[in-house]
C-alpha cells in the first residue's frame, strides 16, 4: 500500500504545494488503491509543507483519527528526516527522530495508557547508547546499554518495588558473567521456540516471502531485532536493532509476530516477560 501512495505523491510537483493550498489529500482502501471519497477510504494521508526544507505526512484510520506523523527532507517523500510520532488510541505511542533514513538519538515507547513503557539511544539506526524499560508504575524494570547494536557492560534488573533483582554482564552481545558480589541472582531460564531454535528457522523458511520491492532493489543481508516473549509465551514489542531495508524489516516483523507460542521464560519458576533478541538473514540465490 505504501508503495503505491509514494508512487501517486511522487508525480506531484513542488507547485502544487505553492498554489492555492499547500496540503494534499490521499485516500485509499484495502490494497492500496486510491480512492476518491473519503466514506470508502481505509486510510488517509494528508502531506503539507513543515518549512522551507521539510515535509510532513499525517496518516489517519478511516475515521480522522490520527495514526502516524513523519517527517521527510524530500519532495517525493522518500527520505525521512525530522520527528517521526505513531499513535494508538489517540496517545503518543512511539517518538523519535530520523536523520536521512536513519533513527537517531534517543526513541521513546509509551504504554496504551500514556505512561513510558521504554527508551533507547540510536546512532546511524543502531542501538548505541542507554537503555531503560519502566512498568506501569513508573519504576525502572530493566536498564543498560548498548554498542553497535549489541548488548555492553552492566544491565540491571529491578523488581517492581525498585529493588534490584539482579546484574548481568554483557561484551559484545554475550553474556559473561553475573555480578554475583553486588546481588543475588535469580533463577532465570530464557524462551524456548518449540523444539528448539532449528525448528524456528525451520518455520521462517517456510513462511518467509522474499518482498517483491527488496528483490527490485537487490536488497539483502540481516535483520536484525528484539522481540518480547510474554509470560504467555506470545511475541510481541518487535523493535529493529538494523536492517538493510524497509521491505525486510516488514516481512521479518510479518513472519515472526505470526509464529506460534514460545514456551516463555520463567524466573524461579514462575513465566515472565523476557526480551530476546534474533536475526533473519535475506539472500537471493
Amino acid at each position: 500500500m505504501k508503495k503505491i501512495v509514494f508512487f501517486v505523491l511522487s508525480l506531484i510537483s513542488l507547485s502544487v504545494f505553492a498554489q492555492q493550498s499547500d496540503t494534499l489529500y490521499s485516500y485509499t482502501n484495502i490494497g492500496g488503491k486510491e480512492v476518491k471519497k473519503l466514506d470508502k477510504a481505509v486510510n488517509i494521508y494528508k502531506v503539507y509543507r513543515g518549512d522551507s526544507t521539510s515535509w510532513v505526512r499525517t496518516t489517519s484510520d478511516k475515521n480522522l483519527i490520527l495514526v502516524k506523523k513523519e517527517t521527510f527532507a524530500n519532495e517525493n517523500l522518500s527520505v525521512l528526516n525530522g520527528p517521526y510520532i505513531e499513535y494508538q488510541n489517540g496517545k503518543i505511542n512511539l517518538f523519535g527522530s530520523y536523520l536521512r533514513n536513519n533513527k537517531t538519538g534517543l526513541w521513546t515507547r509509551n504504554y496504551p495508557e500514556g505512561q513510558i513503557m521504554e527508551t533507547e539511544t540510536y546512532v546511524q539506526n543502531i542501538l548505541n547508547g542507554s537503555f531503560t524499560s519502566y512498568y506501569v508504575n513508573g519504576k525502572i524494570m530493566e536498564q543498560g546499554n548498548y554498542s553497535e547494536g549489541k548488548m555492553t557492560g552492566e544491565w540491571k534488573l529491578f523488581g517492581e518495588d525498585g529493588e534490584l533483582k539482579s546484574i548481568k554482564i554483557f561484551k559484545d552481545g554475550v553474556l559473561t558473567s553475573p555480578n554475583t558480589n553486588a546481588v543475588k541472582m535469580l533463577n532465570l531460564t530464557p524462551p524456548q521456540f518449540p523444539g528448539g531454535m532449528k525448528v524456528f528457522y525451520q518455520y521462517l523458511g517456510r513462511n518467509i516471502q522474499y518482498p517483491k520491492e527488496a528483490l527490485k532493489m537487490g536488497l539483502t543481508g540481516k535483520v536484525y531485532f528484539m522481540i518480547t516473549i510474554d509470560k504467555e509465551g506470545k511475541p510481541k514489542d518487535f523493535k529493529v536493532i538494523s536492517s538493510p531495508g524497509y521491505a525486510l524489516t516488514d516481512e521479518a516483523r510479518r513472519v515472526v509476530m505470526n509464529s506460534p507460542r514460545w514456551i516463555p521464560a520463567t524466573e524461579d519458576g514462575k513465566p515472565v516477560d523476557m526480551k530476546q533478541t534474533l536475526n533473519i538473514s535475506f539472500s537471493v540465490n
